[in-house]
């Protein structure tokens, strides 16, 4: 699947960086928006490995991402999942989920390069804490 990501990519069809212009879905537990956000991400760094295969970073952060999107899919239904689902709710609720967005996706895109979550629970945790700070909460 990484491939058939990463042939897409080099052909140019993508041509966003991931996540510009969306917002988060919430509540699908069968296909975690966040998971295909951190793919996105991933497929956005392979491209920028594919313009400059020395770029190392990209090649780790694109590594490290793919390996948080497999994880967060395996997460549905844990407490950190719960508990990130909730959050959006709540953020939806205040009109504030677009802020929300723009923060998450600043984060997800140093993913690999300024941020290191240890796993997929610790990357929801993370979003979380940044919804609350989004909230005021």
């Amino acid at each position: 699947m990484a491939g058939a990501r990463a042939a897409v990519i080099e052909a140019g069809t993508e041509q966003l960086p991931p996540g510009q212009n969306r917002e988060p879905a919430v509540g699908n537990s069968d296909a975690p928006a966040e998971a295909a956000e951190l793919e996105r991400a991933a497929d956005w760094r392979i491209r920028k490995l594919g313009e400059n295969p020395s770029d190392q970073i990209s090649a780790a952060a694109a590594t490290l991402l793919q390996l948080l999107a497999d994880e967060v899919r395996g997460l549905c239904g844990s407490p950190a999942y719960t508990e990130h689902l909730a959050i959006l709710n709540w953020l939806g609720e205040f009109d504030v989920m677009g802020d929300f967005a723009k923060r998450a996706l600043e984060y997800r895109m140093g993913v690999g390069v300024e941020h290191f979550p240890a796993n997929g629970e610790a990357y929801l945790r993370a979003l979380t804490a940044l919804a609350k700070d989004v909230a005021g909460a």
